[in-house]
């Protein structure tokens, strides 16, 4: 008995030395904002990265979501359903253009966000049809640590569970979301929108191929819809004044405080185009500085406002690039 005894402390601590694996110096933190959704809106999702220990650490730009649908099997979302690729890539930080490899300090935090677009046409875990439906999801991140001193393995690995497929990874504590039911006029809008679809659903992807199609078949049948609001972008117009009234009207109607800032900066952005098209056309320097400051109020006016700091960053990029044009105020 004592010789089982002193060779079960023994594994233990062979275990403990040799094979336990070491506690990451990353934390990784997942949010959605809103956490309410309708089917296929997807919300801004904001992916917090913080290094705890007292040296640097670092990552790669790779990411993974692992979904649970209302208690069902987990699964890591697809990219892209014809070719499976579950590999996303991490939003760039500032000007950062996608380094292969990011560097945190110690006690530093960086905060990935993959911003709502004004189009909808969202990567990543939006891509997947699994995640279009009404129902109660709940969603963990992945991301890879990585060794300066070492080559990257950015290749997935076939598994039996979605934590096995990258073996590790660094996964967050799971953040839920809700995906609505719609009712009343969204629910009839819907149902169209499936038919619309592919296989009878409709996801982020279909809106970066259909959309058109589905604006006019929204805007002509269900006007007043929650739906007819989001696809107010995809209007095709013939004007850029018909343009910005038809997203003006979808700002007034919004209930979406996110939606309604993307909104805002859709229609600053028309500004600067009009006033980049009135200086090409060389329209008259007093029209051109009228345009530049109605456009340099729009932009400052989100830089000071918004919670977003994806909308900031944007506003504040295409205020540096027009002042560099038209000048300083």
């Amino acid at each position: 008995m004592l010789r089982r005894i002193a060779l079960a402390i023994l594994l233990l601590c062979s275990t403990a030395a040799f094979g336990a694996p070491a506690a990451s110096p990353l934390k990784v933190e997942l949010k959605f904002a809103p956490e309410h959704a309708l089917p296929s809106i997807p919300v801004e999702v904001t992916v917090t990265i913080t290094n705890r220990s007292a040296k640097p650490a670092f990552y790669t730009d790779r990411a993974a979501f692992e979904v649970t649908h209302d208690g069902d099997a987990p699964f890591i979302a697809e990219l892209n359903t014809s070719e499976p690729e579950v590999i996303d890539s991490l939003p760039a930080v500032g000007d950062d253009d996608h380094p292969e490899m990011y560097r945190l300090s110690a006690g530093e935090t960086r905060r990935h966000i993959y911003a709502l677009p004004l189009h909808l046409t969202m990567r990543g875990l939006w891509s997947d049809r699994r995640v279009s439906d009404p129902g109660s999801y709940s969603v963990r991140v992945a991301i890879q640590p990585a060794d300066p001193a070492k080559p990257l393995n950015n290749n997935p690995r076939a598994a039996a569970t979605p934590a096995e497929r990258v073996p590790g990874w660094v996964w967050s504590q799971p953040a839920l979301l809700q995906i609505d039911a719609p009712i009343g006029v969204d629910a009839e809008a819907w149902a169209d929108l499936k038919k619309l679809g592919r296989s009878g659903s409709w996801s982020s992807r279909d809106w970066q191929t259909r959309g058109w199609d589905a604006a006019a078949m929204l805007r002509e049948k269900y006007p007043t819809s929650t739906y007819a609001i989001y696809a107010a972008p995809f209007v095709q117009t013939k004007t850029q004044r018909e343009s910005e009234e038809i997203l003006k009207t979808a700002l007034q109607a919004t209930r979406d405080p996110a939606f309604a800032e993307t909104l805002r900066l859709q229609i600053a952005y028309l500004h600067v185009v009009e006033y980049y098209e009135c200086a090409n056309k060389r329209c008259g320097e007093s029209v051109a500085q009228l345009l530049a400051t109605k456009a340099r109020a729009d932009l400052t006016s989100l830089i000071d406002t918004t919670n977003r700091e994806s909308i900031r960053r944007s506003a504040r990029k295409q205020l540096d690039q027009l002042n560099e044009r038209a000048g300083e105020p």
